[in-house]
C-alpha cells in the first residue's frame, strides 16, 4: 500500500486570508467524494492512525499526515478545496514521462542497419518499417552511367 505524505498546511479563511483558522475542523475526503459523505483514513508520518476530522492547532495549523491517495478533497463545512501529496505529483509526472517514452520507443520499429532510414508503409500512425533509401537518377539528372541519355538508372544509396 502507498502512502502519500501531505505537509503540514496553514488554515486560513477563505474570504479573509490573513485571518488564521486556529482551533477549526477540517475534514478530508476523496476527490470524487464531492457530496462530503465519506472522510478518508488518515495516518501520521509514523504510520498510526489520527483522527478525521481533524483540528488545527491554536496557531491554525493542520498535522503532516499521510493518505493513500494522492489528492485530497478538504472542507471545514463551508469552504472546500483540494491538496496534492508531492510524492503523488511526483509519481504522477514520472508515469506520464515513462509513457512518453515507451509511446516514442514502441511508436519505432526494431531492427534496420546502418544507411537505412525510416519510411512511411501506410496511413495509418506508426506506419513505418526501416529502408534501403534509393536514388532515382533520371533524364533530368545527368550521371555517368554509359547508358544511352534518358535511361533511368535507379541505385541504393548506402
Amino acid at each position: 500500500m502507498t502512502l502519500y505524505p501531505f505537509e503540514v498546511q496553514l488554515a486560513v479563511d477563505a474570504s479573509n486570508a490573513e485571518t488564521v483558522i486556529r482551533s477549526g475542523t477540517i475534514t478530508f475526503y476523496d476527490p470524487s467524494d464531492t457530496g462530503l459523505t465519506n472522510p478518508i483514513d488518515l495516518v501520521d508520518t509514523a504510520g498510526i492512525t489520527i483522527p478525521n476530522p481533524m483540528t488545527t492547532t491554536p496557531a491554525g495549523l493542520t498535522r503532516a499526515f499521510q493518505a493513500e491517495i494522492p489528492h485530497v478533497l478538504w472542507s471545514d463545512g463551508t469552504y472546500a478545496g483540494y491538496l496534492s501529496s508531492y510524492k503523488g505529483l511526483l509519481d504522477e509526472a514520472t508515469a506520464a514521462r515513462d509513457a512518453a517514452e515507451a509511446a516514442i520507443i514502441n511508436g519505432v520499429p526494431a531492427g534496420g542497419t546502418a544507411g537505412q532510414v525510416l519510411a512511411k508503409t501506410g496511413g495509418p500512425d506508426y506506419a513505418m518499417a526501416w529502408v534501403t533509401k534509393f536514388v532515382v537518377i533520371g533524364p533530368s539528372a545527368a550521371w555517368p552511367t554509359g547508358l544511352p541519355e534518358g535511361t533511368i538508372v535507379v541505385r541504393s544509396e548506402v
